[in-house]
């Protein structure tokens, strides 16, 4: 009986693939590789059509961790590509090939190097993957104004949308810009009668929670900027409501007050930073750095790149010819704090030349790895920063240390402008002049 039952399922198996492959023969009248050149073609030919290009939401990292960009595209007959990006000035664009490929379906590439793309492709220092983005795209469909793709490698799913013809690229990206520099990234606001916590990152990652919200089960999505405010990767449902868009508020008195508000049913989110915060354009200036009671006046000088903020701190550090070595000091985009790390600093012959952190009232332990956050004094007439460990290694000093052979030493060829040595021992202030 076993045996007989198993020869039937067989044989309706059988008749139903037969029927299946009777079925596609009916509905299609062209094979797939005709089905296939047909939708390379047509691909190309709308991808062209837009006479002001497409913006691209472009978004970065496995699972979407680095968050999104905005790209502008304009598609050439003659296989050329010109792009505008966010992470560049608002007038740069890089020209390359560009290209419809056939695999399971049409393959949107740009074979030749743009800068503009390639930037995010490519390894980066230590990272092999680097950024983990994309320069093939999958056309997953294509609409009349929208062609939704997805990164050929990285999976990610990724929209683009025609520009309208009186856009003007370069006023475009620079109205994100300014929405990007000037923003803040927490908030605090009810949503359904509920209060909830919204926590955004400099990763472009969004996060709501409430006082009920247990860990794990926090909501998220990814973000990208846009000329008002902030669109969502995907649209959250938070408390029963759905928010999509979120339009910027700032407030010009007092960033801190500034606010998110949705574009349905009134959400506003109140800005919830920090009273020690500070925009990053607030910072750039002289001050008089003082260690162990010896000062010295070092200027810092902003550098602001697609992957973050930070300061170029000059006469800070002197080589064996008297030249300035940059020391780096970062900013915290969430908490709007600098912050000084450990840090490569360059090299002379062969020994590269580390900025270590010391716990030196501690018992004098090093660390390449960890650092301290400025504490601002609240003045903004006056500004004044300490310093504090910024994590369990007690930080309260520097020292130099050189590299060479596998073998880390004392690094005594450059030195501070403050103590006349390479070690900056027991920081104590900077303060703005």
């Amino acid at each position: 009986m076993k045996k007989l039952y198993i020869y039937i399922t067989l044989a309706i198996a059988t008749l139903t693939m037969q029927s299946c492959l009777h079925d596609n023969d009916d509905v299609f009248d062209k094979s797939a590789a005709e089905r296939i050149d047909e939708a390379v073609a047509n691909a190309k030919q709308m991808l062209i059509s837009a006479d002001n290009g497409w913006s691209l939401e472009y978004y970065l990292g496995s699972d979407y961790v680095y968050g999104g960009y905005n790209m502008l595209v304009k598609f050439g007959k003659d296989g050329k590509a010109h792009l505008s990006s966010e992470i560049a000035k608002s007038d740069s664009i890089s020209s390359s090939s560009w290209d419809i490929t056939k695999d399971q379906g049409p393959v949107l590439t740009f074979p030749t190097y743009n800068a503009l793309l390639h930037e995010l492709t490519q390894p980066y220092q230590d990272e092999v993957n680097g950024y983990e983005g994309d320069y093939e795209f999958v056309i997953m469909k294509v609409t009349q104004d929208t062609i939704f793709l997805q990164g050929k490698k990285w999976k990610n799913e990724m929209i683009m949308t025609r520009i309208p013809q009186n856009m003007n690229w370069v006023d475009h990206l620079d109205s994100i810009a300014t929405v990007r520099d000037n923003f803040i990234y927490l908030y605090k606001g009810n949503v359904g009668g509920k209060n909830f916590k919204f926590t955004l990152d400099a990763d472009k990652q969004f996060t709501a929670t409430s006082e009920e919200t247990v860990e794990g089960e926090e909501i998220k999505s990814q973000f990208i900027f846009t000329t008002k405010g902030i669109k969502l990767r995907k649209p959250v449902v938070i408390n029963g409501e759905t928010i999509s868009t979120l339009e910027y508020k700032q407030d010009e008195s007092d960033v801190r007050k500034s606010m998110l508000i949705s574009d349905v049913k009134d959400i506003t989110l109140e800005g919830d930073c920090p009273s020690s915060f500070q925009l990053f354009s607030d910072l750039e200036g002289s001050y008089l750095l003082t260690a162990n009671n010896k000062s010295a006046m070092v200027m810092l000088e902003p550098i602001q790149s697609w992957h973050g903020k930070e300061f170029r701190v000059k006469n800070m550090l002197k080589d064996e010819n008297g030249e300035d070595v940059d020391v780096l000091i970062g900013y915290d985009p969430v908490y709007g704090r600098m912050t000084l790390q450990a840090q490569y600093l360059g090299s002379k012959d062969q020994t590269a030349v580390y900025l270590g952190a010391w716990a030196l009232a501690a018992g004098g332990s090093i660390s390449f790895s960890a650092g301290v956050v400025l504490k601002w004094n609240g003045d903004a007439v006056a500004p004044v920063y300490s310093f504090e460990p910024n994590g369990a290694f007690q930080t309260d000093s520097f020292i130099l240390f050189g590299y060479t052979n596998e073998d880390w030493d004392s690094f005594e060829d450059w030195t501070f402008t403050a103590t006349g040595s390479y070690q900056l021992p027991y920081l104590s202030s900077m303060k703005k002049l």
